[in-house]
């Protein structure tokens, strides 16, 4: 009962300050503009893109995981110590060090999948990758069996060939309908 009377108050409290985010968002006079990019054409399909992007920006507010104090003291310092960690071992300098080459892909596996809303191809593999010895949170990671597990999925179009777009969201993501709404 406790914890659904807590959801509840969560959930009323994400409502309400869900109009003063989108407000700060809209206010910020200091959006980025490129300088070398044309400025978009205003159209019906520019303001409906605007529009589902902003919905989709809702859904992750309303919806976002809230963390305990706790934990986010224990977040903050874990950070602090990869910084500490990454500058001491030259990351900060050159990020190409900290990524070796990964090993070869020996075995995938390659569905086909389908869905009322459409389909696509779903490829995993053992990935290789696992955190530095002595980076922060590397032992909760490899406790973690599903993280050795790579996912990509593929779609793939009857045209021409197309050069690939390759996105690599960080973000609540790994749910196909999400990540193709989203991207």
């Amino acid at each position: 009962m406790r914890k659904r009377l807590g959801q509840g108050l969560e959930l009323a409290l994400r409502s309400g300050a869900a109009p003063l985010v989108f407000g700060l968002r809209w206010l910020d006079g200091r959006r980025a503009e490129a300088t070398d990019v044309p400025p978009p054409g205003r159209s019906a399909r520019l303001w409906a893109k605007v529009a589902l992007d902003e919905i989709f920006f809702a859904t992750e507010v309303v919806s976002a995981v809230l963390i305990s104090l706790e934990e986010h003291g224990r977040l903050v310092r874990e950070l602090d110590a990869a910084l500490e960690l990454y500058e001491e071992r030259g990351w900060l300098e050159d990020p190409t060090g900290f990524h070796g080459d990964p090993p070869p892909v020996v075995e995938a596996t390659l569905q086909d999948v389908r869905a009322s809303w459409g389909t696509w191809r779903h490829l995993r593999f053992e990935s290789g990758y696992e955190p530095h010895p002595g980076e922060p949170g590397r032992e909760r990671w490899l406790d973690q069996p599903e993280n050795r597990t790579a996912h990509a999925w593929l779609l793939e179009h009857s045209g021409p060939e197309r050069p690939w777009l390759v996105c690599v969201p960080g973000y609540r993501m790994g749910h196909p309908a999400v990540d193709f709404t989203g991207f």
